[in-house]
């Protein structure tokens, strides 16, 4: 992580994660991700915790069959984990996750990251790949 933070920018930083781990790891949890749905594998998106977190954590109970009788307890004792609808005082430990660290930068400058990743990343091959994958896994749910 030293060499990430001693990149002179962020295009550098991004570069050497690519290079390091990042490809590997989104070719990995991509066949995974097509593995799993073969298997016939619930998705669960990580968005769907912030639109409807206990819906969304009744649907993952569901998929585990737990039983109903223990699924509403489960779900009460799992609320202190929503965030889709944070208190002031849990807003503030948010603020300081570094989990929760895309707070920190602007739309600008994500938006940047995207392009860079997208169009110029290992030559743009890096966003070939990922449009390439994307296409995949669209298919994958029109097959549904």
């Amino acid at each position: 992580m030293k060499e990430l933070r001693a990149a002179p920018n962020t295009e550098s930083s991004v570069s050497y994660y690519w290079e390091r781990f990042g490809k590997d790891y989104l070719i990995r949890s991509h066949q995974s991700y097509l593995n799993d749905d073969d298997r016939g594998c619930v998705e669960i998106k990580f968005e769907e915790l912030g639109e409807n977190y206990d819906l969304t954590i009744r649907k993952l109970l569901n998929v585990f069959n737990v039983k109903s009788t223990a699924i509403e307890p489960l779900v009460e004792l799992l609320k202190r984990h929503d965030r889709s609808n944070p208190s002031e005082e849990m807003n503030k430990i948010l603020e300081k996750d570094i989990h929760v660290s895309s707070k920190k930068f602007s739309g600008e400058f994500k938006t940047r990251v995207a392009e860079f990743i997208m169009e110029e990343l290992d030559d743009g091959k890096a966003g070939k790949l990922i449009e390439s994958m994307r296409v995949e896994m669209e298919k994958f749910k029109q097959a549904e």
